[in-house]
């Protein structure tokens, strides 16, 4: 199969590369790993303790439509009172219906 444009042995729609399971991060986070989305657009959350979205923004997808590829983006995040177990999530959003497609997420320690 094409592989060319992801890393070898791509299974999922959507692999996050950076930031790393557990990485401490603070706001604004910066996001990469390679997916594919509808117009070439993912969609990132940053989730508090509780799941609360404290942050919302876009990655680009730098590839042609409908190809994986590479993206990276930076989010801002309203950073929580003190350092607390997060979640990055990264999905695509479908056309059709606005549900969510496909989702991929890590788990982070938000620091103040």
């Amino acid at each position: 199969p094409d592989g060319e444009d992801g890393p070898p042995d791509q299974d999922e729609a959507i692999i996050i590369t950076s930031p790393e399971m557990n990485a401490e991060v603070s706001s604004p986070v910066t996001v990469t790993g390679y997916g594919s989305g509808f117009e070439n657009n993912l969609a990132v959350d940053v989730l508090d303790a509780t799941g609360n979205v404290i942050g919302q923004g876009y990655v680009i997808v730098d590839a042609e439509f409908g190809q994986v590829g590479p993206f990276e983006g930076t989010i801002d995040f309203t950073p929580p009172a003190a350092a607390q177990l997060g979640r990055i999530s990264v999905y695509s959003i479908s056309p059709r219906d606005g549900a969510i497609e496909h989702l991929a997420s890590v788990t982070v320690n938000l620091q103040p």
